[in-house]
């Protein structure tokens, strides 16, 4: 499905709840999630999706016991 998704498409989308939805664009301001609506409907639109996914990813973590080691040449 790559058109325009509702709220609890595209909160499946992304890996969060609905009401992570409806409290992001209740919220306002930047690192909002795109959305857009029609009529009475709140819809996003994948590539804003990707997008917000992109934004907000998280490097993983070392496995444990792994030693970060300085590589910095003098």
């Amino acid at each position: 499905m790559s058109g325009p998704r509702r709220t609890p498409a595209a909160a499946k989308y992304l890996g969060v709840s609905v009401s992570f939805l409806n409290k992001d664009r209740s919220r306002g301001g930047a690192g909002r999630v795109a959305f857009r609506r029609v009529g009475r409907a709140v819809v996003y639109d994948e590539p804003d999706l990707d997008e917000y996914k992109v934004a907000n990813r998280v490097a993983p973590r070392r496995p444990h016991g792994t030693v970060k080691t300085n590589t910095t040449v003098t």
